[in-house]
């Protein structure tokens, strides 16, 4: 760095320490810098940025960076923050101009994006300068850690094939349950308890409201919002990358589908919110993906206490899905965890490398709902993470997001037909109780159940079933006193899945399967 910037960068420099809530330390104690492992060499991530042209060892984003607060921090000193920085860059900026003139390819362009989820729940921008002002930034108290940005790819490289059903789906209603016949196996896999056969291997029954008044956030390469499968239901919210309002891949047009769509959705009646954060190519920056996040989690936050304040609304709640990934990000896992404290319910895949999930981000993350695939056999898709951070299995072999479908789809029923006193639950039982996590925690979560794949319950006494079993009507029409909490429908979730449907899953890796709870079969 040229002599004259260097008394301004340490005058500088001071007078954030000195602005700063932290105390002064004696000595100069650098903030990590973290750097993401590249994706492992074989695997899909891998195999696919060859196959799009990128070296997988060329994954890091030179000059770019993650800068993350600690979670203390006051909303002044972060600007306070940001604004020296900005200072900063911009004495950098001049000075290199200076000397090299304009159109040299390394004038950096400044802070990005800016990370606000909550109060103080997550906070922190991104950044491109060189790494000179980054030894300066890590430098300052209020800093958590840095972190290099890093390629992302979408997380499933085969979804282009054998997307659509052989047969015309059909729906006819009986009571308050649907039934769509022709449906894809996944569908049908959801909702039965045990392994497909020719009676059921087309059939999925689903209860009516199936998403109605749910938001599902696809945090991807976009959707296709006027394609008919989604009549009318899906809205374009944010494109993060310098980019078209279109998906020019197709990845986040079939994750929709697989959630909401007419056709081959979980949750027929749901809203899908485009959110881009990735290109043509089926890639991005983890920048550009933890603003997807943020922007998605304050959208959420925002529409929640818009309709509180209305007393005849409809809205149920809002689900985010991701299938995507990269190597181990602590900015991606930080912001995932910071939206679901903020209420906005969560479902990520677990990756498809066949190795430990806790390695990859957002797979690794605690709060959100982490994903593994299932076949068609009932056996863990070959490519499928594993591991303590998967929290349950869901058809995946060439589909993959049913779990954000069937978040949506638990939460438009709620409290009519998912009652939570029958899952042992509390509308109170929040954070602390037994749960099978992504935290590595192995908890059971079947206190009130003994189940086991060879005598499965069929569905739990309540919806539909109430009356047959003793629940009664009046407890299936009981008002709920506030929405369903993140960390709730999760248990839930976990409570209502099949346990141990699947053959042949590697060690510390849960067996549950998901279900909808509407057949007994």
């Amino acid at each position: 760095m040229h002599s004259s910037s260097v008394g301004f960068l340490i005058a500088a420099l001071a007078g954030a320490a000195a602005a700063s809530p932290y105390q002064e330390q004696d000595d100069l104690t650098l903030a990590p810098l973290v750097t993401p492992p590249p994706p492992p060499m074989g695997g899909p991530l891998s195999q696919f940025a060859i196959q799009s042209g990128r070296s997988p060892s060329d994954y890091l984003i030179k000059d770019h960076y993650i800068v993350v607060f600690k979670k203390d921090i006051h909303e002044k000193h972060a600007r306070d923050h940001k604004h020296k920085v900005h200072k900063l860059w911009k004495q950098d900026r001049n000075e290199r101009i200076q000397v090299q003139g304009f159109g040299i390819g390394d004038i950096f362009a400044g802070i990005k994006h800016h990370f606000d989820i909550g109060t103080s729940v997550f906070k922190g921008y991104s950044i491109h300068v060189p790494e000179s002002l980054i030894s300066i930034i890590r430098t300052l108290p209020e800093v958590a850690y840095v972190e290099r940005d890093s390629k992302v790819w979408i997380n499933d490289p085969y979804f282009a094939t054998n997307t659509v059903p052989a047969n015309e789906p059909k729906a006819s209603s009986a009571s308050d349950v649907d039934v769509e016949y022709g449906a894809p196996w996944g569908l049908a896999r959801i909702s039965h308890r045990h392994k497909l056969k020719f009676s059921t291997f087309n059939v999925y029954p689903f209860e009516d409201p199936a998403g109605k008044g749910v938001d599902v956030y696809v945090i991807d390469t976009g959707i296709n919002i006027e394609h008919e499968e989604l009549e009318g239901r899906a809205v374009w919210g944010k494109t993060i990358p310098q980019d078209a309002d279109k998906d020019l891949n197709g990845h986040g047009s079939h994750v929709a589908g697989t959630i909401a769509s007419r056709s081959y959705g979980v949750a027929k009646n749901a809203t899908v919110i485009a959110v881009k954060v990735l290109g043509a190519g089926g890639s991005g920056t983890m920048s550009d993906v933890v603003a997807g996040v943020v922007w998605a989690a304050e959208s959420a936050l925002n529409k929640a206490k818009t309709e509180s304040t209305k007393s005849d609304s409809k809205h149920k709640g809002s689900v985010a899905n991701m299938s995507l990934g990269g190597g181990k990000s602590p900015s991606l896992d930080d912001a995932v965890n910071a939206a679901v404290e903020t209420g906005l319910h969560f479902a990520v895949a677990a990756g498809n490398d066949n190795r430990d999930a806790c390695t990859f981000s957002p797979a690794a993350a605690a709060n959100p709902i982490t994903v593994g695939a299932s076949t068609i056999q009932d056996e863990r898709a070959y490519f499928s993470n594993h591991g303590k951070c998967v929290d349950i299995f869901a058809p995946g072999l060439n589909i993959n997001p049913h779990i954000a479908g069937l978040a949506a789809y638990f939460l438009s029923i709620y409290p009519e037909s998912l009652d939570l006193a029958a899952l042992g639950l509390q509308e109170d039982d929040d954070v602390e109780d037994e749960v099978v996590a992504s935290n590595g925690e192995a908890y059971d979560l079947r206190q009130y159940f003994t189940w086991n794949s060879a005598n499965s319950p069929g569905q739990i006494a309540f919806g539909k079933f109430k009356e047959a079993v003793g629940f009664g009507q009046a407890q299936k029409t009981r008002a709920s006193r506030k929405p369903l909490s993140t960390t709730l429908l999760k248990k839930a979730m976990l409570k209502l899945s099949t346990p141990g449907a699947l053959a042949d899953l590697p060690a510390q890796t849960v067996n549950y399967l998901a279900y909808n709870n509407v057949t007994a079969t």
